[in-house]
């Protein structure tokens, strides 16, 4: 008890250790090759973790195929809504399983940069020094430690979910040994795509707070509870800004196709798993609890994506705000006050919009949407089923 408490006193460790679990595990599903070394500051790619992230692209690659074949030349003793929605969910996951691969070591390469970019950012100033934490930033180191814990609790909750499905099948096996295996590196092909999203959270997660230490620091400037404005670092900040908006834009560039395979999962297996919840109502207890605690996880893992990417242009929008406020004061200084107006004008001509492929912008209301999808083609399939009953 005591320990854990120390532990929550000193957050930067916590990060620190949730990270070095998050990147050995991603390296051995083959997600990424790449882990940040707090020691040299920079993200690194030696020989062996590069031919573990291959041997596991490999091994992702072959058990996907196979997975492919069984479920399209496998006859299921189920109902036909059932084999077809079981057909449709395992080939979306396996295609999308498909899609990380290829995507891996552009997305190696993007995170990379990203990540010495930010800490040239860093190092050029310390927000950090610039007073204390802001509310926002309590909430971020929250919603960190959310995220992690939520990431390892729907990789346990799809291994008890797809060995419960495979027990409801009721397909003899060959031998008991493989199938196990075979399972067991599905769950882990298919869990991939919810580790490479995670990246995707730890990138737009520091950026964010940058920008809220960005503003907190602007905020103080203008409000004069520093020393003397100096011009020169109001325009630094200008520049900083607009390197993170661009950092942003690169990562969601990177990401594009990532992030529209995880709406599309999210929306196919949710559905699915809706389904399987009511076909699974004669089954003991245990098929319930688990069915409805891996569908409450993947829905909050995708609100927490969607909620870091808000906060993120909800900051950037806030840079805007605090300088209008300036700019509604009687008695601005000149030099000052036109540094001001080019920031504000930079802010307004360059937005953050972040549409990957210009589709879908990322936010909470697009996640009201998807959860909207979701319940109307639970609905479909239910009375698909009732009609073919």
């Amino acid at each position: 008890m005591a320990f854990g408490v120390r532990m929550l006193a000193r957050p930067r460790q916590v990060r620190r250790w949730l990270y070095e679990l998050y990147a050995f595990y991603a390296i051995f599903i083959g997600v990424t090759s790449y882990r940040y070394d707090f020691e040299l500051r920079q993200g690194r790619s030696t020989r062996w973790t590069r031919f573990v992230a291959t041997l596991a692209n490999l091994i992702v690659v072959a058990v996907t195929l196979v997975d492919l074949l069984g479920v399209w030349f496998v006859i299921l003793d189920v109902n036909v809504v059932t084999e077809q929605t079981m057909r449709l969910d395992a080939t979306v996951n396996d295609m999308i399983c498909l899609v990380r691969v290829l995507q891996r070591l552009p997305q190696d390469r993007a995170c990379n940069q990203i990540v010495l970019e930010l800490r040239r950012l860093r190092r050029i100033h310390q927000y950090h020094a610039t007073g204390q934490d802001s509310q926002l930033e309590h909430w971020l180191e929250h919603i960190y430690l959310a995220k992690n814990c939520i990431m390892w609790a729907v990789a346990s909750f799809l291994l008890a979910f797809m060995l419960l499905v495979y027990q409801f099948m009721g397909v003899p096996p060959t031998n008991v040994y493989l199938d196990r295996l075979l399972l067991i590196l599905n769950v882990l092909a298919m869990d991939g795509q919810d580790v490479a999203m995670h990246m995707h959270f730890l990138l737009s997660w520091h950026i964010c707070r940058l920008y809220v230490r960005l503003n907190r620091r602007l905020g103080q400037l203008l409000r004069g509870d520093s020393p003397p404005v100096d011009t020169l670092e109001l325009l630094q900040l200008r520049w900083q800004h607009a390197r993170l908006s661009d950092l942003m834009q690169r990562l969601t560039s990177a990401y594009k196709l990532t992030m529209l395979s995880n709406r599309l999962c999210l929306v196919v297996t949710a559905a699915a798993l809706g389904y399987y919840i009511s076909i699974f109502r004669a089954q003991p207890i245990i098929y319930q609890i688990v069915g409805f605690g891996f569908f409450a996880l993947l829905a909050l893992d995708s609100y927490i994506l969607d909620l870091i990417t808000d906060w993120t242009v909800h900051c950037h929008r806030e840079s805007s705000w605090l300088l209008r406020q300036h700019q509604q004061l009687p008695c601005a200084e000149g030099q000052l006050s036109r540094a001001c107006d080019l920031f504000t004008l930079q802010i307004a001509c360059f937005p953050l919009q972040l549409k990957p492929c210009g589709l879908l912008e990322c936010g909470r209301a697009t996640w009201l949407s998807n959860v909207a999808c979701i319940i109307v083609w639970m609905v479909v399939l239910l009375q698909y089923r009732i009609v073919s009953e």
